[in-house]
């Protein structure tokens, strides 16, 4: 009180105040349909190595896990890893057929993932689970709704509505 504050003491506190380097932080996570690739998109770029380096991020910057359903993990580690930005795609190394019950977790590994600015992403993130996509069922029955036309039709007359019961719902069938 009474005195007044370096042009550093300023920064530091207007940065404290206004938390303007926030670590980086997953954002969101989407899984393709067979699974085999999990994307992982953080607030900001993010890179592996030490604090304030810049090294390409590597499959062991990352641990995954699975709970629920069928399919495991054969390693704890991503299979593979691609990087478009903030998005960081990796493989999943899947052991068995999912059943969608599965869900998977993505954590950055302890101290191996940093923004540019040095700040360290945690080990407890909010929006970095997905759950795994079932297989695709096939129909398990398929019917015509007619079998005969009358003779003499025109060409292109319809014959009869294919119908079809299948457990995936949201497949259709022509």
């Amino acid at each position: 009180y009474g005195s007044k504050l370096s042009s550093n003491q300023v920064s530091q506190n207007y940065d404290a105040l206004n938390d303007i380097n926030e670590p980086p932080v997953i954002t969101s996570t989407a899984i393709v349909n067979d699974n085999s690739t999990v994307s992982v998109t953080f607030s900001e770029l993010v890179y592996g190595g030490s604090s304030i380096a810049t090294s390409t991020l590597e499959v062991t910057d990352f641990a995954l896990s699975i709970s629920g359903g069928t399919a495991t993990l054969s390693s704890s580690t991503p299979s593979s890893i691609s990087i478009s930005g903030t998005t960081i795609g990796l493989g999943i190394p899947l052991s068995g057929s999912a059943d969608g019950d599965e869900l998977l977790t993505i954590l950055p590994v302890t101290d191996s993932i940093f923004d540019s600015q040095g700040g360290t992403a945690s080990t407890t993130q909010t929006s970095n689970t997905v759950n795994l996509t079932p297989p695709n069922s096939i129909p398990t029955d398929i019917s015509l709704s007619s079998t005969s036309i009358a003779e003499n039709k025109s060409i292109g007359t319809t014959v009869g509505a294919l119908s079809t019961t299948d457990s995936d719902t949201l497949d259709t069938h022509t």
